[in-house]
């Protein structure tokens, strides 16, 4: 019998547990900073961009965008020739870029996105250029969604509101922009608001829904406007 071999003591299996609880504790932690710096980059270049697309619109031209067919929106039974009522009815994206370059307003360049269009689509920032509509985002438990920007309006709290309209969005994501935007992730008070099924007609009445976190559904979510 070799009487040379020690056996590890408690406190020595104390100290290698500590240490190993350390380092894991230190992986989480560098995750999760990952993840909330890629939110707050996501929230900034992309939700705030259109956001300031939208105010700059409406500075420069007295005007909401997506408001007739003048201003980037399409034409409907209260919105003939131009008419406008004040609600955004967003159409087709190489129109809203052409409507958003004729004020001086250039989405392609101020719009920081991940994705781009195959050759011979051209959404008016050029042939495979930049598509400034879309731009994809992780979810933890959900995986990489690519979400979309719409311009329309809803009845909110019994009254027509116009929105920024971001489909596709992560539950645990829409949870934390809800967090940084209104300083509470509940979904259904304040500047943001989530709904599970997008309502069939621009203006239609819908209900807010409160985010799951730990949902892999994704959620679409409404940034109310002031104007």
């Amino acid at each position: 019998m070799n009487n040379n071999i020690k056996a590890f003591t408690l406190i020595e299996i104390s100290i290698v547990l500590i240490i190993i609880g350390i380092i894991l504790s230190s992986v989480m932690k560098g995750r999760d900073l990952i993840k909330s710096s890629q939110i707050k980059e996501y929230n900034q270049v992309f939700i705030s961009e259109w956001e300031t697309i939208a105010n700059s619109y409406f500075s420069r031209m007295n005007v909401n965008f997506g408001d007739s067919v003048n201003h980037g929106g399409k034409a409907t039974q209260t919105e003939i020739d131009g008419f406008s009522d004040g609600q955004a009815v967003p159409t087709t994206t190489s129109t809203m870029t052409i409507a958003l370059q004729s004020a001086g307003i250039d989405p392609c360049n101020l719009v920081k996105t991940d994705i781009t269009v195959a050759s011979g689509v051209d959404l008016g920032c050029g042939d495979a250029g930049v598509n400034p509509y879309n731009k994809t985002i992780d979810g933890e438990h959900i995986g990489k969604k690519t979400t979309t920007i719409m311009f329309t309006h809803y009845t909110i709290d019994n009254k027509k509101k116009n929105v920024l309209l971001f489909s596709n969005i992560p539950a645990d994501v829409a949870q934390s922009l809800d967090t940084i935007r209104d300083g509470m992730p509940d979904g259904q008070k304040g500047n943001v608001r989530g709904i599970v099924t997008v309502p069939t007609n621009a203006g239609d009445t819908f209900t807010s829904v409160a985010w799951d976190g730990d949902s892999t559904s994704s959620y679409n979510m409404i940034v109310i406007l002031e104007h």
